[in-house]
């Protein structure tokens, strides 16, 4: 995991950063996914504005919360070959969901089903305001929130929190001071929404503990 600050948005964050190979580097990659993962989640570092009237802020000052995950090939093509409706959505996904921010043409429908499902582990101990309790381990549709990018044997997925609603950037921004004490558990998923799309399966999961953001996040390694 990488924490970086910047003044602005670095969407393609893999190309700045040196990726572990993948775990069966010399073997192909015959399962036609990749097998590199990034997850790369933007967090505004000010407040969101409570006037009405206030222009929109869609980039600016903010932390990245920089994440990799791999698998082998044969685990991927394993998971595809047993053609449950998780893995045949996750591969339409991959590789139909178009890439860039805000795409106009290609499968936008698949693109933003992508789905986050964070939960707080010690909620009570944490002392989570009850306003924010209830949106604790409920899933969120990351629609146009979402950008895609694409490389050697990856994929970069970037989540925007600047485009989330008002009460959501309230709630980061009001929780950011006291999240290096969280026990943070956060999932991702594509919706299934027929019949022959369910169940769902989340394709990543992860826990992070200490995730000091403000004390840990470094400048200047992401280029401007």
């Amino acid at each position: 995991m990488d924490l970086h600050k910047r003044q602005s948005i670095c969407f393609h964050t893999a190309q700045h950063l040196t990726l572990p190979p993948p775990p069966d580097k010399d073997a192909s990659n015959e399962s036609g996914l990749p097998r590199r993962l990034i997850i790369n989640i933007v967090i505004p570092q000010g407040e969101p504005s409570m006037n009405p009237l206030a222009k929109a802020v869609l980039d600016g000052p903010c932390f990245q919360v920089v994440t990799v995950y791999t698998a082998t090939g044969a685990s991927l093509k394993e998971w595809r070959d047993e053609g449950s409706n998780a893995a045949k959505l996750f591969a339409r996904f991959i590789e139909n969901a178009p890439s860039g921010v805000l795409p106009s043409s290609g499968d936008i429908d698949v693109k933003e089903r992508l789905k986050i499902i964070p939960w707080i582990e010690n909620v009570k101990t944490v002392g989570l305001p009850s306003w924010l309790e209830g949106y604790n381990g409920k899933p969120a549709l990351i629609t146009k929130s979402g950008s895609i990018t694409r490389g050697d044997d990856y994929i970069e997925i970037t989540m925007n929190l600047f485009r989330f609603g008002f009460l959501t950037r309230k709630g980061m921004h009001h929780l950011l001071p006291g999240v290096g004490a969280f026990e943070l558990h956060c999932a991702l998923t594509i919706e299934g929404r027929e019949d022959d799309e369910l169940d769902e399966r989340c394709f990543i999961a992860c826990k992070a503990r200490n995730l000091d953001l403000i004390g840990l996040a470094k400048e200047g390694v992401l280029p401007s």
